[in-house]
């Protein structure tokens, strides 16, 4: 039997300590959505404007040929998706299915930061939790690691100034110096769309040399070609 004081220390080792309790956010509706029909997922920005919480299901009402398809279509959806003030929530597969790994190891991994909640299904116990609990928090941390020092710092800077540009602009910098393409075009994305002609253009040539760099093909640059299409129209 586990000490209740031990739910209170990191789940892995150099991960960071627990929360002591939950940031309380309101909830009167929540929508779920299925990832991976085109129709569904084409609404869920006006949802977000209406709802809650969003929640891309992955699980029960998911057929077993649409499992993939739904996972990728949850991680395509966050990051092209403004939530606003709806918070982003997930059902992932029960654990003893085949998928519930790829299911957290994919979404912790590239969608982490937009994820609010985790619903686990089909729990039959503590233990069920403390390992997902566990296992999240070993895939957050590989992902910590893989970054810089000085990224790290300087993400720890912008959460505390997220509304410094100058701050992101660096650290967009820093990024795309350390070949971490995506975040540094999402940083410079949410700069622009504050700014277009921020520090003299420099921030948007920053964002195109990166795009050309990637060539016209690559599906990173699909995806942001088209925002920065419908930035300026």
């Amino acid at each position: 039997m586990r000490s209740p004081k031990d739910f209170f220390k990191p789940k892995a080792l150099g991960a960071p300590m627990p929360l002591m309790a939950v940031p309380f956010r309101p909830s009167r509706m929540i929508h779920f959505f299925d990832p991976s029909n085109p129709k569904m997922a084409s609404k869920v920005p006006d949802l977000a404007g209406k709802a809650d919480v969003v929640l891309g299901n992955l699980e029960d009402a998911i057929q077993v040929d649409n499992k993939v398809a739904a996972r990728e279509g949850l991680v395509k959806i966050a990051r092209d998706t403004d939530f606003g003030d709806a918070q982003l929530w997930t059902r992932v597969n029960s654990l003893d299915s085949p998928w519930i790994l790829d299911d957290l190891m994919t979404l912790v991994t590239e969608i982490g930061d937009k994820l609010d909640v985790i619903m686990v299904p089909k729990v039959e116990g503590e233990w069920d939790i403390h390992y997902v609990d566990q296992l999240v928090a070993q895939l957050e941390l590989m992902e910590a690691s893989a970054k810089s020092p000085a990224i790290q710092e300087l993400e720890q800077r912008l959460n505390t100034e997220p509304d410094n540009l100058e701050l992101a602009y660096e650290l967009a910098i820093q990024f795309s110096q350390d070949g971490h393409s995506r975040e540094a075009l999402t940083l410079l994305y949410d700069l622009l769309q504050k700014d277009i002609n921020f520090n003299e253009g420099l921030a948007k040539k920053m964002f195109l040399d990166m795009l050309a760099t990637l060539g016209k093909s690559h599906p990173l640059a699909v995806e942001f070609q088209r925002k920065f299409y419908t930035l300026l129209h």
